[in-house]
């Protein structure tokens, strides 16, 4: 893979979820991260406007939140490029740090935060409108992690993956 151009794997596409039951992906970005390849998620609509009995169903249901500096196509895109967003289906990510070999996550109000990692590493915390988890990152050093938060109606949000040092 090296010298690829992709920037990013769909972790949730709208359109197959409603038209095929197939909307995830995050276990393509999981083997691409366990295979060395330093790559961010996507989530998107991929919104065909379909007719029948699914019209319009499959619009807004993944989207990312760009962080640019304005609102402008070259920044956007930049900011893209650079990993500079988060993907959802409605939960916001409002902040992810490190601070004192802690990640510490803030969101929306959302049931469960997750940071999960190679294998079966992961770090988990559920409760009615959470909007703040701290973790420690000794289990994912030297690899990759990455935050997904749920809301109590099981909408995802997804970061881009972190590679804590």
């Amino acid at each position: 893979m090296r010298g690829s151009v992709s920037h990013a794997v769909e972790v949730y596409n709208h359109t197959s979820q409603v038209l095929n039951a197939r909307g995830g992906g995050s276990y393509y970005l999981d083997d691409l991260l366990n295979s060395g390849r330093r790559i961010n998620a996507l989530a998107c609509d991929d919104a065909h406007f379909v007719a029948g009995e699914d019209q319009n169903r499959d619009a807004f249901g993944g989207w990312v939140m760009v962080k640019a500096s304005v609102n402008e196509p070259d920044a956007l895109v930049e900011a893209l490029k650079r990993g500079h967003y988060y993907s959802s289906q409605g939960p916001r990510i409002e902040d992810i740090r490190i601070e004192g070999g802690a990640i510490i996550i803030e969101t929306s109000a959302v049931f469960q935060i997750s940071v999960v990692g190679r294998a079966s590493r992961n770090e988990k915390l559920s409760g009615t409108d959470m909007t703040k988890a701290r973790f420690p990152l000794d289990k994912f050093k030297g690899d990759w992690c990455r935050v997904v938060a749920i809301d109590e109606a099981g909408k995802i949000a997804w970061s881009n993956p972190i590679y804590p040092q």
